[in-house]
């Protein structure tokens, strides 16, 4: 007789166990369903964090500050003369002076052009997207704060908002 109780009692611990899974197997699969959402979302906001943080670092390692302060006068005027992209109403005597600019994130490179043309960095924003254009570099430019050398050249503005 004994041993029937036994029995009995772990055939109504398995029932109950299955019971409670019919019972509440909705509520389990909306908790899954809620833990791979917030794992997803957890994912991109990382992702997107993670490229701004990328994206101060490379500014700070690569200010363009160090630039200007590290070439000479003599090879400034050398680079005018031997880039022929070089833009020549920009007086060589303004190197020193930094532009700052915000790129806004998404921004295609039309609205980047126009941002430094409105910044006096470049004479035409047109010829400068063209340019842009011309190099394979529309889709590489980047969004964030920058300083731009008043006199830069198209490739060292480009070189800039690439990395």
């Amino acid at each position: 007789m004994k041993t029937e109780n036994k029995f009995k009692s772990k055939k109504g611990f398995s029932e109950n166990i299955l019971d409670f899974l019919y019972d509440n197997i909705d509520y389990i699969f909306m908790v899954i369903v809620i833990i791979a959402v917030a794992l997803i979302i957890n994912w991109r906001i990382r992702g997107l964090f993670d490229t701004a943080t990328s994206d101060k670092e490379n500014l700070i390692s690569n200010n363009p500050s160090n630039y200007s302060e590290e070439k000479s006068k003599a090879q400034r005027d050398l680079d005018a003369k031997n880039n022929p992209s070089k833009k020549t109403n920009k007086d060589s005597e303004l190197s020193d002076v930094l532009i700052e600019i915000s790129i806004p994130a998404g921004s295609p490179s039309q609205v980047v052009a126009e941002i430094l043309g409105e910044n006096n960095l470049v004479d035409d924003a047109e010829e400068f997207y063209n340019y842009v254009a011309e190099q394979g570099m529309e889709t590489k430019l980047k969004y964030g704060n920058y300083s731009i050398p008043e006199n830069a050249d198209y490739d060292k503005i480009i070189e800039i908002l690439t990395k």
